[in-house]
């Protein structure tokens, strides 16, 4: 399911990488990202299919520690992804379809 540019066809490496300019390991790319994209388009398909955004990815550990990040955050593993639906999908049905994953 990966593409040149991310590991699904809606979720960019891009995305995936540490707001402090820290690229999604390569490491963990085959592994845990293959699983955290598969997650993601199927949250994606259950709420509509509408675009999601991607508010955090991959976060280094002094990445997390500055923005007060819980101490054993599954973004600092590389397995978790933070998003916001677009219009035409609220949070509620969000919440509800990555509850379905």
């Amino acid at each position: 399911m990966a593409t040149k540019g991310g590991p699904s066809p809606h979720l960019t490496w891009a995305e995936l990488a540490c707001h402090d300019g820290t690229a999604y390991p390569a490491r963990w790319r085959e592994t845990r990202a293959a699983a955290l994209a598969e997650a993601f388009e199927a949250v994606r398909e259950l709420a509509g299919g509408l675009p999601l955004f991607v508010t955090s990815g991959y976060r280094t550990a002094a990445w997390n520690q500055r923005i007060g990040g819980a101490a054993k955050s599954q973004h600092v593993q590389g397995r978790a992804v933070d998003v916001v639906p677009a219009k035409g999908c609220s949070i509620e049905e969000l919440a509800v379809a990555a509850a379905a994953v």
